[in-house]
């Protein structure tokens, strides 16, 4: 554990929505037209535990005439919150930029829900009753939140509303709305909706554009007003890769910042790797410079230029490449970037030069 203090940055993130209100209130619609800004283009995904509703926002094939939302669907009938960390995974292996959870209220008390399973644990002889079967319910529910929240898209959750009433006496006062979830879970998310009737009311925000928002209809607008406030940081994985190759980076710096990094869910996001090109992790990069700091190795990001043959290999590699995709004089170019002649090329050096023209050949 490392009880240092670091300068604090505001980071680029990404965004935890949520939209609640009874059923019919307009939110699997609303939190559609929402991702659409958030996606600016790229996928989104709905986990969809109300009986195909999201459905019905899709497009029609052969009539782009009514419209329609592009989605990816995933069904979901049974709501065990293990089921929604396998979506999540599942959502990151597809690379989608928005995941919507319509609705995250039947992980709670729908059918095989974080309800039901505490009052089966409970229910089991010398369990302690309920108060027991949250020994088995709490680690179940932190690891659904932790999927939840380390989602490298954005993700909007909806939440179904339900009477809020106090009891004095006799008497039975309703006093306002409350989600379908346990207490306190909008303290997860950074912007809270209330839907009636298809107007949302920002009832919750980090963003102070969004303070007191009233707006029938919500949509792209307010996931690009979102956008625009999570941008205004720096890229976590950039300030990563910046910190790790800072020269003044001890290997002790490394254990801490892989533990920052596996915090925020940030080990098996891709990255280059500085020398070959080749795809990797910032948790595979991390550990290799730490095993190099503990060990004393060099962390220069070029190797020496070997003879012979491996060298010719690599420079007809990158001639070969570059042909592929148009660029049938590579020399002085490549020279240029390399800010050398080829002949004089670290070989890491002309593969990272490589990998990366490769990707835009045909």
């Amino acid at each position: 554990m490392n009880f240092s203090f670091t300068p604090a940055t505001r980071e680029a993130a990404k965004a935890r929505i949520g939209i609640q209100g009874p059923a019919g209130s307009g939110k699997t619609k609303s939190a559609l037209r929402i991702a659409e800004g958030f996606a600016q283009g790229g996928a989104i995904g709905v986990v969809d535990t109300e009986r195909g509703s999201a459905l019905k926002y899709a497009p029609v094939p052969g009539k782009p005439e009514l419209g329609g939302h592009a989605f990816g669907h995933m069904p979901m009938d049974t709501h065990d919150p293990r089921y929604l960390v396998q979506a999540v995974r599942a959502a990151e292996a597809a690379g989608l930029a928005v995941l919507i959870v319509d609705s995250w209220s039947h992980f709670w008390s729908g059918r095989g829900g974080l309800l039901e399973i505490v009052e089966t644990a409970g229910s089991k002889s010398g369990s302690g009753g309920t108060f027991g079967g949250w020994r088995t319910g709490n680690p179940i529910e932190q690891e659904m939140l932790d999927a939840l929240l380390n989602f490298r898209g954005h993700l909007i959750v909806t939440m179904r509303t339900k009477g809020d009433y106090v009891i004095e006496g006799k008497k039975v006062t309703k006093v306002g709305v409350k989600a379908v979830q346990r207490e306190s879970a909008e303290y997860e998310l950074d912007v809270v909706m209330d839907m009636v009737e298809g107007t949302a009311t920002v009832t919750k925000t980090r963003y102070e554009p969004l303070n007191g928002l009233v707006v029938h209809h919500p949509g792209e607008e307010i996931g690009e007003t979102i956008l625009e406030q999570l941008g205004q940081g720096v890229d976590p994985v950039e300030a990563v890769m910046v910190e790790l190759a800072s020269p003044e980076l001890t290997y002790q710096g490394a254990l801490a910042l892989h533990a920052r990094a596996k915090s925020r869910g940030l080990l098996d996001v891709e990255q280059p790797h500085p020398v070959s090109g080749e795809v990797t992790t910032v948790g595979g990069l991390i550990a290799e410079y730490g095993k190099a700091l503990k060990t004393g190795s060099p962390l220069s990001v070029v190797s020496a230029v070997p003879s012979g043959d491996e060298h010719a290999a690599a420079v007809a590699e990158l001639k070969k490449t570059a042909e592929a995709v148009g660029l049938d004089d590579i020399g002085a170019d490549a020279e240029q970037a390399l800010g050398m002649p080829l002949s004089d090329a670290p070989i890491d050096a002309i593969r990272a030069l490589t990998a990366q023209i490769r990707p835009t050949a045909a």
